[in-house]
């Protein structure tokens, strides 16, 4: 099967976070393709733990706003130490889990630009009353902007909690064009929303997904 791309630009509050543009690819295992999970783990395979954290919870609200079935990794087994067989197989069972989304972080890197201002200086000159002329002048200045684009690389496997197997890859490369207002915070959770909306719609699109 080919890779379907798909792009889209979100822009909410654009002096907040500026503007958040995600493409997304896939590809499915066509022993799979007639398959569907409605009961996931969702797992953050990330270095630190705030951004597993927020990829995992954003992830399960995606996934809930679908009618699927989702919990968080870091909830019921928390990567704190290495879990054995029968501890993992109980959990699933609990949870009656079929799949896990495994989201990892493949690529990330910035750049800054700065436009800088400008001072237009205008003069005028007016008529009065007995052809006296009277001037003006007027200046106009304009700031200097700012921007930072970052991009970020991510990937996410949907693997059958039964037998491991991958079941599908996805894919997404996201850019970011944000500034000076959006350094207070916020934009990585932007970005990260922008992200696994995408890699949802995506599953959904190739009936990965069935509702619980």
């Amino acid at each position: 099967m080919k890779p379907t791309i798909t792009s889209f630009c979100l822009c909410i509050a654009f002096l907040a976070t500026g503007c958040i543009s995600t493409r997304v690819s896939s590809l499915i295992d066509p022993a799979y393709r007639d398959s569907s999970y409605g009961r996931i783990l969702v797992v953050g395979n990330y270095s630190q733990i705030e951004q597993t954290k927020l990829a995992e919870t954003k992830m399960v609200k995606y996934l809930l706003d679908s009618g699927i079935f989702a919990i968080a990794n870091s909830e019921i087994l928390p990567p704190l130490r290495k879990y054995s067989d029968s501890e993992m197989s109980l959990a699933y069972k609990k949870f009656d889990l079929d799949a896990t989304i495994i989201m990892f972080l493949t690529g990330d890197s910035s750049e800054g630009f700065y436009t800088a201002g400008s001072t237009n200086i205008n003069h005028g000159v007016g008529f009065g009353s007995f052809g006296s002329t009277t001037s003006t002048t007027s200046v106009t200045s304009t700031h200097g902007s700012y921007e930072k684009k970052s991009y970020v690389d991510t990937r996410a496997e949907l693997r059958d909690i039964r037998n491991g197997y991958l079941v599908a890859r996805c894919e997404t490369n996201s850019e970011q064009t944000s500034y000076p207002e959006s350094y207070l915070g916020g934009s990585g959770e932007s970005l990260m929303a922008s992200i696994c909306e995408k890699m949802v719609a995506e599953f959904k699109k190739n009936k990965l997904l069935r509702k619980k």
